[in-house]
């Protein structure tokens, strides 16, 4: 007679419980990721166990799953026992391909089945198991494909015989805490300058990224962009001697973790901060990117222990591999510079200000309407005259000298910040160099503000570690005064600024050339609408001898028109009509190359040559269809082709049609086209700037 369900009524045993265990691989073990997975063997046993003497007779293990980070789950093969109740488990599989690199999830879920007078039942009991691993790039690219020449001001590490040269963050700091004590009066301390919150001696690095993060523990009032976005770069070997000994010994878990799997025996390890709003997502780093870092070397003296940063940085370079052929990479200046400073003195001293500022008014009237203030000062500006130079490169060398590197670019700048864009043949790079000068920069106005309330507990939970020290500089002596507590209970008031945004008008003006024709001049579109001193990206691809198109063949004359943008940048368009009758494209901007062929979309076909023509910034082209239709389509600046339509009017021709636009001393625009009707008329038609034919 079968046996009852295990755990069913009065008496019955409890029900089988599912373990499951990974065998291999070991958390931390690294796995390449880009630019070719690597194949991840994932094995392991899993077992039931049970309260039944006669073992779990009526279950087995059915089915095991593994899953790389958010992706769909993945059925396992599974070796099961004879009797059910244990099994061995494998699985072969690659990370999604839209996983980064970094740290990832493995995790593994055990299926237990029941069985009722010999039939299954449906799957219930399910234990899980996890361990992260870590996803590479195959390889650090040599030579890499974000470089620097950059030489860093000299500092003596030999400037107290109190304490070893190994610990010389220490003695920047005064081997005291920030906030704890009366000095060091700023968290981040200047290096260099240790009485200036600017960058005028900056300095410069590059290295690969391990890890990013957003800060969730920040001291708000030294904060009105948001709480830090962080970085950890692997420090090139030309740049080490800026890492703090104790850098890698106070970075977080999944920093260790990231470096071990690396493989790095004796990692340099540098941290990096700005404030999260200042850096739009799209110019922040990602594990495994290589990045270019330039701004204010700091020791961080808010944690013992002691730590060197750079904080925050006044550029920053990305560069990422998008194959072995191309690379991407984007640049992005500070707008402003949260100062540490707060009218009166640091945040200590404003602090035991604030205190006897309300005590001493209470005693007369209290001021029931007045807050604690904590207002940073914020700037406008950056200090100094400021030559930067980087170089990008694809990860894959020149392969024949037949190979071509193609560039395209765009950068936007504030007036004061120059770009110019070089081709370093000896390396085969294209460099970067960017001139800031404040003695001709133009500072952008501050964003708008608004105010923030943070209450006693909410301080504590931001900074569980400084809560003494609030206490002790602002709370005791406020709640001691029966008219200064009610102010205290209502917060302490400081600015939260609205994110600046990243955007003009002329971010479409790309340029797109062959670096061979780089010249050199001013590459920038200046917009001072916009608050970054810069921002743009650059791309560099290698163009083999065999991938090179075939070249287009016609029998019916080419069209050209130009462009002239409103920041004076040139482009040049002509059209030629394939021997199967379509409508082909090419264009080239201001002293660069033609980028290649296009279909211009919309499926029409012809059999004469066509006209084109210009009517402000926005590109027509006319063509006659094939039934004598005379048709157009037009592009804006910067935008694409938005299709066919028949121009007004009805006319049939069985010629090519032509154009020309002609711009009033009124600065409006026309545009005028010509056909030749069936029985040998010349008509035209023409519209102004935004109006019909």
């Amino acid at each position: 007679m079968p046996k009852p369900p295990p755990g069913n009524g009065p008496g019955q045993l409890g029900p089988p419980t599912p373990n499951i265990t990974i065998t291999s691989p070991t958390a931390g073990t690294s796995f390449t990721a880009k630019p070719q997975p690597d194949p991840i063997s994932v094995t392991g046993v899993a077992w039931l166990s049970c309260d039944d003497p006669e073992g779990c007779l009526d279950a087995t293990i059915s089915q095991i799953e593994v899953q790389f980070g958010n992706s769909a789950p993945q059925a396992a093969t599974l070796i099961v026992s004879a009797g059910g109740n244990s099994a061995s488990w494998s699985f072969v599989g690659s990370p999604p391909p839209e996983a980064i690199t970094g740290v990832i999830l493995l995790e593994i879920k055990a299926t237990v089945t029941s069985v009722v007078h010999g039939h299954p039942q449906e799957p219930h009991r399910i234990a899980s198991t996890s361990i992260s691993v870590w996803l590479r790039h195959a390889e650090l690219p040599t030579p890499p494909i974000l470089d620097i020449a950059f030489r860093n001001p000299a500092y003596d590490f030999h400037t107290d015989p109190n304490h070893p040269d190994w610990d010389w963050a220490r003695t920047v700091a005064g081997g005291k805490r920030w906030l704890y004590n009366d000095t060091p009066a700023w968290e981040w301390t200047p290096i260099l300058d240790p009485q200036n919150q600017f960058d005028e001696r900056l300095v410069g690095l590059t290295g690969w990224v391990v890890a990013t993060h957003i800060s969730y523990e920040d001291v708000p009032f030294t904060h009105p962009f948001g709480f830090d976005w962080n970085l950890d770069v692997v420090v090139d070997t030309d740049y080490q001697s800026l890492v703090a000994d104790q850098n890698l010994s106070a970075s977080t878990l999944d920093v260790v973790d990231a470096v071990n799997a690396l493989g790095l025996s004796d990692p340099f390890v540098m941290h990096v901060e700005t404030d999260q709003d200042l850096i739009p997502d799209r110019f922040r780093a990602q594990a495994g990117d290589r990045v270019a870092v330039f701004g204010r070397w700091i020791v961080d003296c808010g944690h013992d222990p002691f730590t060197s940063e750079v904080h925050p940085p006044l550029l920053l370079a990305c560069a990422r591999s998008i194959s072995s052929e191309a690379t991407h990479s984007t640049l992005i200046g500070r707008p402003y510079l949260v100062g540490q400073e707060f009218g009166d003195g640091a945040l200590r001293a404003h602090f035991l200000k604030e205190a006897s500022r309300i005590i001493g008014e209470s005693v007369f009237f209290p001021p029931f309407w007045d807050h604690v203030r904590a207002r940073p000062e914020v700037y406008n500006t950056f200090s100094g005259l400021h030559l930067i130079r980087y170089w990008v490169r694809p990860a894959a060398p020149r392969q024949a000298p037949s190979d071509e590197l193609v560039v395209r670019f765009h950068f936007t700048a504030r007036t004061g910040v120059a770009v110019q864009v070089v081709y370093d043949t000896e390396h085969d790079a294209v460099g970067v160099w960017v001139t800031m000068n404040d003695a001709n920069y133009k500072p952008p106005p501050l964003p708008p503000k608004s105010d923030r309330n943070y209450s006693q507990e909410e301080l504590n939970q931001l900074e569980p570690d400084s809560k003494d020290v609030y206490n002790e500089i602002l709370y005791s002596s406020l709640l001691a005064s029966p008219f200064a507590a009610p102010i205290l209970a209502e917060g302490i008031v400081t600015d939260r600024y609205a994110a600046p945004v990243a955007s003009s008008a002329q971010d479409s003006e790309i340029t797109t050339v062959s670096a061979s024709n780089l010249e050199g001049g001013q590459q920038v579109s200046i917009d001072d609408g916009q608050p970054f001193p810069i921002y743009g990206w650059l791309d560099v691809e290698w163009i083999r001898q065999k991938d090179r198109p075939a070249p287009v063949k016609t029998n019916l004359a080419p069209s050209a028109a130009g462009r002239k943008t409103a920041s004076g940048s040139g482009y040049l368009f002509v059209f030629a009509i394939s021997q199967d009758g379509r409508v082909l494209f090419n264009q080239a901007a201001t002293g660069g190359a033609f980028v290649g062929w296009g279909e211009v979309p919309g499926g029409v076909t012809t059999d004469a040559a066509v006209g084109s023509g210009m009517q402000g910034d926005t590109l027509f082209v006319f063509a006659k269809a094939k039934d004598g239709q005379i048709m157009f389509n037009q592009a804006a600046a910067g935008g694409a082709f938005v299709g066919w339509q028949e121009v007004p009017g009805g006319v049939r021709t069985n010629l090519a049609p032509s154009a020309a636009g002609r711009k009033a001393a009124s600065g409006s625009s026309y545009l005028f086209v010509f056909a030749t009707s069936q029985d040998g008329q010349v008509l035209f038609n023409q519209a102004a700037t935004g109006g019909a034919f």
